[in-house]
């Protein structure tokens, strides 16, 4: 039989938090709610003197990213997240995240996530945060803002993504360029290295986009993309086996 455990749900939306708190009444009745705090405030306020076996927590709360928790104290005990959106997965899994739920909340995916809790020691290893992430986080689109609207672009059409004059782009292969908020350090964490690697500073490539790949001087290499990019792009030393690798079919 499972052992008894207790925690802590972290919720701004009352029928979120009853729902939650329903599911895994359901699926664990012997595991005891300690409390159920709706801020980034009293949450921190509530783990500086006490401390749940794991945690069920929101990312947007009332005054903030929940995410801003682990900025604020230390925090080793498992999180399950859940939101309704995706974006903040990356930021997730670099806390103490061991799994990221969508809402609405899925009672056989919250069971996955109790019993991957259940498995792990304390307090979660970074490897292991890093092969959930590879494994579960590759992103297949991007939501883009334009203007008003909304629109998301698979990242299959991504020839790359591009930085410049202090602004991020994706550059898809029909040669529009669209603003987007994550940072390439971001970006780079969420493409499959396989079909993506960072082949500048300032740009991502997909490898389908590379038309020509050539030596300069010094070891450094230069590479043409199609569409071309704003910039010449040019490999430096340092990058230039990595990217000859990832040309080769190695991820980078």
């Amino acid at each position: 039989m499972t052992e008894t455990k207790k925690y802590l749900i972290v919720e701004d939306e009352y029928f979120a938090y009853e729902e939650a708190k329903r599911i895994i009444s359901h699926l664990r009745p012997q595991y005891q709610l300690m409390h159920w705090t709706e801020s980034v405030a009293e949450t921190v306020e509530y783990l500086s003197h006490e401390t749940p076996d794991f945690i069920i927590m929101d990312i947007q709360l009332s005054d903030g990213l929940s995410l801003d928790i682990f900025h604020r104290i230390e925090c080793r005990v498992p999180v399950i997240f859940t939101t309704a959106f995706d974006e903040y997965a990356i930021q997730a899994f670099k806390t103490s995240g061991i799994d990221y739920l969508l809402k609405p909340i899925d009672e056989e995916e919250m069971l996955a996530s109790l019993e991957k809790m259940e498995r792990l020691a304390q307090p979660v290893q970074p490897a292991l945060i890093e092969q959930q992430l590879a494994r579960h986080y590759t992103k297949n689109r991007f939501l883009l803002q334009i203007g008003d609207e909304y629109r998301y672009v698979p990242t299959s059409e991504i020839a790359c993504f591009w930085s410049e004059d202090k602004a991020n782009y994706v550059i898809t292969r029909n040669g529009r360029r669209y603003v987007i908020d994550y940072s390439l350090d971001m970006l780079e964490e969420m493409v499959a290295h396989n079909e993506f690697c960072r082949i500048s500073r300032g740009c991502i490539a997909n490898i389908s986009a590379v038309t020509k790949c050539y030596k300069l001087f010094a070891g450094k290499l230069g590479i043409n993309l199609l569409p071309d990019c704003p910039q010449g792009i040019v490999v430096s030393r340092s990058r230039a086996e990595n990217v000859l690798k990832w040309m080769d079919g190695y991820e980078s």
